[in-house]
């Protein structure tokens, strides 16, 4: 597999975050419209804190997700069986915050999608994920995963970024 030039990702706080099911039904309609109903939602309880690429992003608690959303293919080569589904939460949450305020980097929606996508595998390797696993994970990502994606403004809130002074 090609070498991917892609920053490290230092988490900082939340390797293990505290993520608890939700209920479909009490989530906002703005939510409802980009999840999918048929997967299990959580809502985080605990910060996560990531520096990468230049930027210090901050989830707060408050916010959902569904998880890792990559395709079937992508979690049985993407996973090791000794390797916890675990390690995949931080940068799963962080990478649907990013995506769902897809104006938070550039302008440009698709590059910040690919911003997510790269920001999610350089969190799977700082939490421990072997480097060919999360590169299955990213391709995936990008190849199927810009088709899942819609901006969700009113869960911006909960995601704060900030240009790391230089």
């Amino acid at each position: 597999m090609a070498r991917l030039n892609i920053p490290p990702a230092t988490i900082i706080e939340g390797e293990q975050p505290d993520l608890r099911r939700f209920v479909w039904a009490a989530l906002p309609d703005n939510l409802q419209e980009v999840m999918d109903p048929h997967k299990p939602i959580y809502k985080l309880h605990s910060r996560i804190r990531v520096e990468w690429n230049g930027y210090h992003i901050t989830v707060l608690p408050g916010a959902f997700t569904d998880l890792s959303s990559v395709p079937l293919w992508a979690r049985i080569f993407g996973s090791h069986r000794f390797t916890k589904q675990a390690r995949w939460d931080c940068p799963s949450v962080i990478h649907d915050l990013l995506c769902w305020g897809v104006d938070q980097f550039v302008e440009d929606a698709r590059e910040n999608i690919k911003m997510a996508d790269q920001c999610y595998y350089a969190a799977g390797v700082e939490n421990g994920v072997d480097r060919w696993r999360a590169k299955v994970r990213y391709y995936a990502l990008r190849l199927v995963g810009c088709f899942k994606y819609k901006k969700v403004i009113d869960h911006a809130p909960v995601l704060v970024i900030e240009r790391l002074e230089k």
